[in-house]
């Protein structure tokens, strides 16, 4: 199949049978024209071609202008593909509310995934920033930095703390036109393409090798996501060096604390003041504290925890699977001060 028909067949999608497609294009190519001469051009029998008009008539395709000698024209491909774009779009909203209307089980989720082919993998990361509410963290090489830099620009305006590790095959320059409210750090050798978002929502990328094919793997699984946290902090990030660093501004979200305490870490070497919001969950129940971020704990691979005091007392807080701490963290809002001055409102 050569190109302009590869072109041409997709029109089958949109409900045109092989002869509709020989006379729509012929009319396309070669202007309105009667009966008999679009048989002879489009090489569909002649017996056939009243039929064919009165279908494509039918689907929006055709126009036919009155009078004994029938003139036949071809709506432009644009106003016939923009209408078959709307009846589709109507009808995966009346299909879709049958559905819901008539499903009989509850919906769930399998815990894992597999994802095959490029595009999909790229269009499963783009679903993963965009759908992200905290925070957003990434391991990807150069092409899908560049190929993916909207979603992340986008993901940072709408508050997401987004951070990403970049792999020596990176362009400094590039990177360098990231805004500065994108954390990225760049990592001395290449590893694996890593997504985690609001430590909820996780993504590896296997790349292809020369015995077997590309793929890879979403989960929503807790366990999974603890797993591949910890491998991204001690094979990741462990092993890189910081581009553009924490940002100075109000309301920096987290929902990870190991990613929580080095920008704490951060915050403190360059002689700022941490106030914050933790919510999430204490021997007792769910938790809100409001307060002053006193200082971390740090034991790599073991414990990352950060500490907040309110007007009572000093709260510990750790991750979700945090056995030693006061809180387990959901999440964290950041707020950045200058000892003796007013919290920042914005970037410095």
């Amino acid at each position: 199949m050569n190109e302009e028909e590869d072109a041409f067949s997709y029109l089958s999608k949109l409900g045109l049978t092989p002869y509709e497609i020989k006379v729509y294009k012929t009319l396309l190519i070669y202007g309105p024209n009667s009966a008999t001469e679009t048989a002879k051009l489009s090489k569909v029998p002649q017996p056939r071609v009243y039929d064919i008009f009165e279908s494509l008539e039918s689907k929006g395709a055709v126009e036919v202008s009155p009078g004994k000698r029938k003139i036949y024209r071809a709506v432009p491909i644009d106003n016939f593909i923009d209408r078959k774009l709307i009846e589709i779009r109507d009808y995966k909203k009346r299909i879709e509310s049958y559905i819901e209307q008539q499903k009989k089980f509850k919906e769930s989720n399998p815990y894992l995934w597999m994802i095959k082919n490029n595009f999909q993998i790229r269009e499963k990361m783009k679903d993963v920033i965009n759908e992200a509410e905290n925070e957003l963290i990434a391991s990807l090489n150069y092409e899908n930095i560049r190929y993916l830099k909207k979603y992340f620009i986008d993901a940072a305006k709408r508050g997401i703390t987004v951070v990403i590790v970049a792999f020596p095959d990176a362009e400094l320059d590039f990177l360098r036109t990231f805004p500065e409210d994108i954390v990225i750090r760049i990592r001395r050798g290449s590893a694996s393409q890593v997504m985690i978002a609001d430590r909820k929502h996780g993504l590896i990328n296997v790349e292809s090798t020369e015995d077997s094919e590309g793929y890879a793997l979403y989960f929503d699984e807790n366990e999974l996501i603890h797993i591949l946290n910890y491998y991204f902090y001690h094979t990741i990030w462990g092993p890189s060096d910081m581009f553009h660093d924490f940002p100075v501004r109000q309301n920096i979200k987290f929902s990870t604390a190991w990613l929580s305490c080095e920008a704490i870490d951060s915050f403190f070497k360059r002689s700022y003041s941490v106030s914050g919001i933790v919510t999430g969950y204490s021997a007792t129940g769910q938790v809100k504290i409001e307060g002053t971020i006193t200082g971390i704990d740090l034991i790599p691979g073991f414990k990352h925890t950060f500490f907040i005091k309110d007007n009572e007392r000093v709260y510990s807080v750790g991750g979700k699977t945090a056995r030693m701490e006061d809180i387990k963290l959901e999440t964290l809002t950041m707020n950045v001060w200058i000892p003796n001055k007013q919290a920042i409102s914005q970037k410095q």
